[in-house]
């Protein structure tokens, strides 16, 4: 089992041209109880440019998922199962209550959009699509659709914190979540939302 080390040198967040939203954690935990954003709610986003010196060490387990893309640049994470490197095209999903850390490359850091997710069915997403410590890291099938999504939440949050935004927000993140599952699915089935619940269909010819 690989420790999650501290970082010396390191910084958070502070990069020229970064879009960063956290929502103050008594609203999330208003947002968790409304019916609307009880199955999912974004509690923060970003987006960070070329992001030098980049990194964050978490000892202690934090209660959302993280999601990274990476769109130019590279990076890398460590979880309890190892190091993973990290290139342009590729997504981190990092599950909650797990100790991780990540970071830019030194020589050619990751430019990012990321959001960290909670919610009652948080876990159904990421059980479905395999997304675990020990595999924490995949190619996007679709770039371009998935930094919109995430670019969508960002305008939301930005926007303000109300109800109706945190649930424009959350559906946007569904939509994401929804595409990074299926990249999983079409090796051999199609994922599909059935009452608020992720499941599994039987797989059906591509012309379908």
């Amino acid at each position: 089992m690989t420790a999650v080390t501290n970082l010396s040198g390191v910084i958070p967040d502070g990069f020229p041209g970064q879009r960063m939203l956290v929502v103050p954690r008594p609203r999330v935990r208003e947002a968790l109880a409304h019916p609307g954003t009880a199955h999912l709610v974004v509690t923060d986003c970003g987006y960070f440019p070329q992001a030098h010196s980049h990194g964050r060490v978490r000892q202690s387990p934090i209660p959302q998922a993280v999601v990274i893309l990476c769109v130019k640049g590279k990076g890398w994470c460590v979880t309890a199962a190892g190091r993973f490197a990290v290139t342009a095209g590729q997504v981190i999903i990092l599950p909650p209550h797990q100790a991780h850390s990540y970071g830019a490359d030194s020589d050619d850091p990751w430019t990012l959009w990321w959001l960290h997710l909670d919610g009652s069915d948080l876990e159904g997403f990421l059980s479905f699509a395999g997304m675990t410590i020990s595999a924490p890291v995949r190619t996007l099938s679709d770039m371009y659709a998935t930094v919109s999504l995430v670019a969508e939440v960002i305008q939301w949050m930005e926007r303000d914190t109300t109800d109706s935004s945190l649930l424009s927000a959350a559906g946007a993140a569904w939509h994401l979540m929804a595409l990074l599952a299926s990249d999983r699915a079409s090796a051999g089935g199609r994922a599909t939302l059935l009452s608020g619940r992720l499941t599994t269909c039987e797989a059906t010819s591509p012309s379908e």
